[in-house]
């Protein structure tokens, strides 16, 4: 097995400022007033707490195998999954320093890296639900997996996902553990529910009070740590969302971390989001938005996504005070 190829991280685009001093009107001021600006900070995070917990499948060393899941009808956000629809790539990484035990760590906080990988093979799905190991291919290059399978060459982990970009869109995860004398050489995956389990604090951060209506920007250009209290590098953030749950509290929406978008009233989201910065212009929810629930029954939230992070847990998340009408 040999090492993957990196996922490249989307580059921080420049915010650019306005060098003409602009048009001025007759008593002096810009007649075109720059938006709003709203600072989000650290202050203004939520705080998660995530767990991994991978079961083990031991299996014969050095053997092709026969790896099946039909029974892959939950992922791992207890969510329903269809396993010939909803499975594009299933990936075998090796990780040849780390136990299952350092793997799941580091995956339940954030912090597993490319580095941790040597080896990654993948297969594409045509609509069976059982393959073989020597199926797997380095992008499409041959590989003789069964030799390289072997006990004592590091921790093996399977990745069903939906999407083929590598490490993104996990649905399930099995570890898979060569061990010398097994003579098991069938692998089922079952359900994925259990496998990850989330605890979230919204509560205890400072809400953002924002304009009802466009344009606005949201600057979080001071923001240093995402939700888990790692650092928080540059380029991981590339989506944003605005949601309203009505006839809530922000303590059973915390519950429900990994599930904001299926539960939400309302949802308004931009894709490609680059930089430090994204600016609400005018109208930009719509028809419904803030004025649509002017009340005080339910929980507006905005949060900052990262699609190519192994966890599906916003980098930032923050309750909102729309201003008053």
């Amino acid at each position: 097995m040999r090492p993957s190829a990196a996922v490249v991280g989307v580059a921080l685009a420049a915010i650019a400022g306005c060098d003409d001093p602009g048009e001025q009107d007759a008593d002096g001021g810009d007649a075109d007033q720059a938006p709003a600006v709203v600072a989000a900070s650290d202050e203004n995070n939520y705080s998660i707490v995530g767990t991994i917990d991978i079961s083990s499948v031991t299996t014969a060393s050095a053997t092709d195998l026969e790896i099946c899941w039909d029974g892959l009808v939950e992922d791992i956000q207890c969510h329903e999954l269809d396993p010939v629809d909803d499975i594009d790539n299933i990936s075998l990484i090796r990780f040849g320093r780390l136990s299952p035990e350092e793997v799941e760590t580091r995956m339940s906080q954030g912090e597993l890296q490319q580095a941790d990988m040597d080896g990654y093979l993948e297969f594409r799905p045509t609509g069976d639900l059982c393959t073989t190991l020597s199926a797997f291919s380095l992008f499409g290059t041959p590989v003789d997996v069964a030799s390289q399978y072997v006990a004592g060459q590091g921790t093996y982990l399977l990745i069903f996902a939906t999407g083929t970009t590598p490490g993104v869109g996990a649905r399930m995860l099995q570890f898979l553990e060569p061990v010398e004398g097994s003579t098991e050489t069938h692998v089922a995956v079952g359900r994925g529910c259990g496998v990850v389990t989330v605890d979230a604090d919204l509560g205890a951060a400072t809400p953002l009070t924002v304009p009802r209506t466009g344009p606005w920007q949201l600057d979080w250009s001071g923001l240093t740590r995402d939700g888990q209290g790692n650092p928080l590098e540059s380029g991981r953030i590339d989506g944003l969302l605005v949601a309203y749950y009505a006839d809530t509290t922000v303590q059973a929406l915390e519950g429900e971390i990994l599930d904001l978008l299926l539960i939400a009233t309302w949802l308004w989201s931009a894709d490609s989001v680059s930089g430090r910065a994204f600016e609400f212009e005018e109208g930009w929810g719509g028809d419904a938005g803030f004025d649509a629930y002017p009340d005080d029954r339910g929980v507006w939230l905005l949060g900052l996504t990262c699609s190519r992070c192994y966890t599906p847990a916003p980098i930032f998340l923050a309750t909102l005070q729309p201003e008053e009408l």
